[in-house]
């Protein structure tokens, strides 16, 4: 909610968050099985409850070590990593400028 007016200013920020959306999500579920119920679906990583809802729902179906695995590589560095490399490249392009996720001052 911090970001609302930064992005109704520069709609093209959420390109690179939204783009890692795009491709992880469709990998999560098509490829790696990884499933949530009602309450972790959606919730991402707020407060850890699509983490934990995750855990919770695909304990049983695989190896604890081996689905901590997946999450982390799911949930964060693989969305990190799109959303990093899709930021720089528009950076680059100068499509996103230093500055357009700064908060005004209170």
């Amino acid at each position: 909610m911090l970001q609302i007016g930064n992005t109704i200013r520069h709609p093209q920020i959420l390109i690179p968050s939204t783009l890692a959306a795009v491709i992880v999500g469709p990998l999560s579920t098509l490829v790696f099985r990884m499933e949530n119920n009602y309450m972790g679906a959606g919730m991402g990583t707020s407060g850890l409850v699509g983490q934990i809802t995750t855990y919770a729902t695909m304990s049983g179906s695989m190896s604890p070590v081996l689905l901590i695995v997946y999450m982390v590589l799911l949930h964060f560095l693989i969305p990190a990593l799109i959303s990093l490399i899709c930021y720089e490249l528009m950076y680059r392009k100068g499509w996103i400028k230093a500055g357009y996720l700064t908060l005004p001052e209170i």
